[in-house]
């Protein structure tokens, strides 16, 4: 991570967000695979969530005219 501003294209921006709906699609398949523990299962879901973040702000960083 850096402090110095970083430029993005539309993209990279698209890269990014497929990458994160990827990253989310896999985590949702193992969470049904595979039988966890109850903590396990909570790290998977909060995952599965920062990812929903996370693509949400790509969504709308694509959608700003900066």
């Amino acid at each position: 991570m850096k402090k110095e501003p970083v430029s993005f294209d539309s993209i990279k921006l698209e890269t990014m967000l497929i990458e994160v709906q990827q990253a989310q699609e896999d985590l949702l398949h193992l969470l049904v695979q595979v039988d966890y523990t109850v903590e396990q299962r909570g790290f998977l879901v909060g995952l599965i969530r920062n990812l929903s973040t996370l693509e949400g702000s790509i969504n709308q960083m694509k959608n700003n005219k900066y």
